[in-house]
């Protein structure tokens, strides 16, 4: 015998995730941008998440390339 599920997809709009990085070197800077639209909500916090892994990496890619304290 099957169960029947009834499940809520929700569908958004337009997200837009941004992230500015500045460095101690005033001409040092990065931007990660990510823009997307109509996904399921369960798929928007997966791309959060991915977002801010990625950009705690770039971060500390440029923090660590243009420290002053290195």
């Amino acid at each position: 015998m099957e169960k029947e599920a009834e499940r809520e997809v929700r569908i958004t709009n337009g997200v837009t995730f941004q992230k500015r990085i500045v460095s101690d070197d005033p001409d040092a800077y990065a931007e990660v941008n990510l823009k997307f639209e109509g996904l399921q909500e369960s798929r928007v916090a997966e791309l959060r998440e991915l977002f801010r892994n990625f950009a705690a990496e770039v971060e500390g890619m440029l923090l660590e390339d243009t420290s002053l304290y290195v």
